[in-house]
């Protein structure tokens, strides 16, 4: 905890007033940063080139170590126990019961995991869908094995569609967001209390 002024002066082209001095007094609470801590998985054969370190994900990852993010790959074991997130990006190998129990336990103690599928143009969903049904990750939701287009509301073309139908009640994330744009995705089924915040055109 501090004191702090600050004084900013000011010339004017005004005879009368010559000069303007603004002033500020105020206290201030220094916070203490807390570096999080991201491990990416790397060992369930992503279809994306994760550990490319010129393109990509690489430059990503790079991006985020600069703004204080700790950027850890898993190996040779996938334990999330210890960091503040885990990314996984469309795994095409399974998960084992040890790792599963593993992410479970992670993220009944806090922990933040994304997950990530990808259309079937880049491979399966399968291993990923497995991961979730598990009941302690469950998410009502799962991702197909399939791509989707729409000749009606399109980006560049019928792969990258235009989404513009929001629920009633948005996201936090989405509050000032009009249109969503897909590129090389797969659709979604839903279930239970689970929300589609966002969906294709119905002509599409």
């Amino acid at each position: 905890v501090g004191a702090h002024f600050t004084g900013y002066l000011f010339t004017t082209n005004d005879f009368r007033s010559p000069t303007y001095l603004f002033t500020a007094t105020g206290s201030a609470i220094a916070k203490l940063v807390v570096t999080k801590k991201l491990l990416v998985d790397v060992q369930h054969n992503s279809t994306a080139p994760l550990t490319d370190t010129a393109n990509g994900s690489g430059a990503l990852f790079a991006f985020l170590a600069k703004s204080g993010i700790q950027v850890t790959y898993s190996a040779p074991l996938l334990q999330p126990h210890g960091h503040d997130i885990l990314l996984i990006v469309s795994p095409q190998k399974n998960y084992s019961k040890a790792e599963i129990d593993s992410i479970s336990a992670f993220v009944k103690d806090g922990g933040l995991l994304i997950a990530l599928g990808n259309s079937s143009q880049e491979g399966s969903n399968d291993a990923l869908n497995s991961l979730m049904k598990d009941s302690a990750l469950a998410s009502q939701m799962s991702l197909n094995n399939d791509l989707v287009v729409d000749s009606t509301a399109k980006f560049l073309s019928p792969l990258s569609p235009l989404l513009t139908n929001f629920a009633d009640a948005k996201h936090p994330f989405f509050t000032n967001a009009d249109t969503l744009v897909f590129f090389g995705s797969s659709s979604v089924n839903v279930s239970g209390a689970a929300i589609p915040f966002v969906s294709t055109s119905t002509t599409g």
